[in-house]
């Protein structure tokens, strides 16, 4: 671990200081062991800075993240994310300095930086901020703690800052080592999935298309986190059981005969096998059922297990409109893209059934010019920015609508739409 020198221009403090007591650091490393189930780096600096603002107390903490990639530092407040270059504020000063900066007339300062280093409703009289070392002494970040001029940090508090700060660095490299990993493994997936659209050219950008629709009705429906973090990986993934099936059944020119079908069923019990070898932390197992229950239907009629009802995860029956919706109106060889109008009576005829109604209801509600992308995805054609702007405020139940209803104005939307789902591709 590095040995700290510490700037300063503070050389007085009065007796009106903050000082730490050892209930006050006991409830640190209580706060600690909170911070350590974080899994998210963004929460966690968040969950950091809280705790240091209510134990010292100060009126404002940041914790900063070094990012050697770009040479800057960034933070989060209010769930907002912040990042400028590490060279342009005080905390970067003590990061690239290894040192604990204390400034008692930051104001005098030319990095005091306006919108990051500020207080509400006060000056900032009083800047500490303290390097984040992991155990190899590798420097990772800052903590910056700012109070009024009448709050000045005591020689106690800038020692104990010193402690935590170890405490944190440790806190922070795993979380970020694992974020790390995270971040490998679902760009893993990204790729996998763009691989395996390629090999099958027919439904190019299909497990993307459906990727996207899922997250729109995820949501529309104000899933959690987690909810959309194993909804997402299974989207990408729901398909990957096709490396099973013979080439010359899957990308012939012509649609499926009844004993073809048969055996492309069966993607979806190969997707089951290959996922089930991957070893999902707990948080994660729920993708194998996900991406492999995709094809089952509500009333039992669906496959490879003919499950029904509540033994259908939700995110195996959000795929299950998306993975639908994206077959009919794709174009294929032997196809063009389905009528919209046909398209909403299948999802309509099929809901009950087949399909959830609420999800149906949600995937509905999703934003016409968020659909149109998502469906013209991988295509290079132009998108009339007006055209875009008028189309967010409608959805495929206007659409729906505009067949009994017509409207001037949902009449044109209809047109605006038909225009793009309609258009032949250049080249």
């Amino acid at each position: 671990m590095p040995i700290l020198k510490t700037s300063t221009d503070a050389l007085a403090v009065p007796k009106t200081d903050i000082t730490l007591d050892r209930n006050q650091l006991r409830q640190i490393l209580q706060l600690s062991h909170a911070v350590n189930g974080s899994m998210s780096p963004a929460y966690l600096v968040q969950q950091m800075a809280r705790a240091m603002e209510e134990i010292v107390p100060c009126m404002c903490c940041y914790v900063w993240v070094y990012d050697s990639a770009s040479g800057e530092m960034w933070s989060y407040r209010d769930n907002v994310r912040l990042q400028t270059q590490a060279d342009h504020i005080l905390s970067g000063r003590a990061f690239l300095e290894k040192q604990q900066l204390h400034l008692s007339h930051p104001a005098e300062d030319s990095l005091l930086h306006e919108e990051y280093d500020r207080l509400d409703g006060a000056r900032v009289g009083h800047y500490l901020a303290h390097p984040l070392f992991d155990a190899q002494g590798n420097a990772l970040g800052v903590m910056q703690l700012m109070n009024s001029a009448i709050h000045p940090f005591s020689g106690s508090v800038m020692d104990m800052l010193g402690e935590w700060a170890l405490l944190a660095g440790g806190r922070l490299r795993a979380v970020l080592e694992l974020h790390q990993w995270q971040q490998a493994f679902y760009s893993f997936s990204d790729v996998l999935s763009e691989t395996l659209d390629t090999r099958d050219y027919i439904t190019s950008g299909h497990s993307r298309r459906v990727t996207l629709y899922a997250m729109e009705v995820a949501q529309q429906m104000n899933l959690n986190v987690g909810q959309r973090r194993r909804l997402q990986l299974a989207a990408l993934l729901h398909d990957i059981g096709k490396l099973g099936i013979p080439e010359l059944i899957l990308l012939q020119k012509k649609r499926p005969g009844e004993d073809e079908y048969e055996i492309i069923r069966r993607h979806a019990q190969i997707t089951r096998q290959i996922l089930s070898r991957i070893q999902f932390p707990d948080r994660l197992r729920e993708v194998v059922d996900i991406a492999a229950m995709h094809h089952e239907k509500l009333d039992g009629s669906g496959y490879p297990a003919g499950r029904r009802g509540d033994e259908i995860p939700l995110g195996a029956k959000i795929l299950a409109v998306c993975d639908v919706f994206d077959a009919l109106t794709s174009r294929r060889p032997y196809a063009d893209r389905r009528p919209l109008e046909e398209v909403m009576e299948i999802l309509e005829k099929e809901t009950g059934s087949a399909f959830e109604p609420f999800i149906v209801y949600h995937f509905k509600n999703m934003p016409l010019s968020r659909l149109i992308q998502i469906l013209e995805y991988g295509h290079t054609e132009h998108f009339d920015g007006e055209d875009l702007r008028r189309l967010d405020d409608h959805t495929l139940n206007d659409l729906a609508r505009a067949d009994g209803i017509a409207t001037p104005v949902l009449e044109e939307i209809k047109q605006i739409f038909n225009h793009y789902y309609t258009r032949a591709y250049r080249g």
